[in-house]
């Protein structure tokens, strides 16, 4: 996980310029690649084989797998969300 964490901030990997010049931008930057990370990102891991072809735009479609996000495969959503779900999820203030 350590090693997956680093390739997703760039100011963990120290081999860019944009290090985080405060605590503030680190925390916000690895809280947004977390939710991405659990939210958006599939993992061929938790992929679940499928019994039957599934249907998309009237055709069938030879799919073996279906996708899952972590946060799908804990029952925490029902879909795989999109950037910009992320992005426009309204959240609660933080506490300073």
């Amino acid at each position: 996980m350590n090693l997956t964490v680093r390739h997703g901030v760039a100011a963990l990997a120290r081999r860019t310029w944009a290090t985080a010049q405060q605590t503030s931008h680190l925390l916000a930057h690895l809280e947004w690649w977390r939710a991405y990370y659990h939210f958006v990102r599939p993992h061929v891991s938790l992929r679940v084989a499928l019994v039957q072809p599934r249907e998309r735009g009237g055709k069938l479609v030879v799919q073996r797998y279906r996708q899952r996000t972590p946060a799908r495969a804990a029952g925490r959503t029902n879909r795989r969300w999109t950037a910009q779900d992320v992005l426009c999820y309204p959240l609660p203030p933080i506490p300073e």
